[in-house]
C-alpha cells in the first residue's frame, strides 16, 4: 500500500525543515533557502558538470564561489568559473527565489 501524495509531500517538507534546523553556521556568512530546488547543476567551459541533489541552503561569495548545504547534511563548495547553473523547482514551488 502506498502513501497518498499529500502524506509523501508532508514527510518531505518535514525532512527539509529538519535539515535546515540542523545546519550549523559559525562562519558569519548569510545563506539563502533554496530548498524549493530538486537539484542544481553547474556546467564548466571544459564540459564538466557538478550536480548537487536536494540543496537546502546557498551562499554566493564575493568571488563567485557557491557554498551549498544539502538534505544529506553534506556541505559543498562549487568553485567560480562555471558558465551555466540550472535547477529544477519542486512541483508548486517558485522557479526563482532571488
Amino acid at each position: 500500500m502506498s502513501l497518498p501524495q499529500e502524506t509523501l509531500m508532508q514527510n518531505l517538507y518535514e525532512q527539509i525543515d529538519d535539515g535546515i534546523e540542523s545546519f550549523i553556521n559559525t562562519s558569519g556568512l548569510k545563506f539563502m533557502d533554496v530548498s524549493s530546488e530538486l537539484y542544481r547543476v553547474y556546467e564548466y567551459p571544459d564540459g564538466s558538470e557538478v550536480t548537487i541533489y536536494e540543496p537546502l541552503l546557498l551562499h554566493v561569495g564575493s568571488n563567485g564561489g557557491h557554498r551549498i548545504y544539502d538534505l544529506n547534511n553534506m556541505s559543498h563548495y562549487v568553485v567560480p568559473g562555471f558558465t551555466h547553473v540550472y535547477w529544477e523547482a519542486r512541483e508548486g514551488e517558485p522557479n526563482f527565489i532571488s
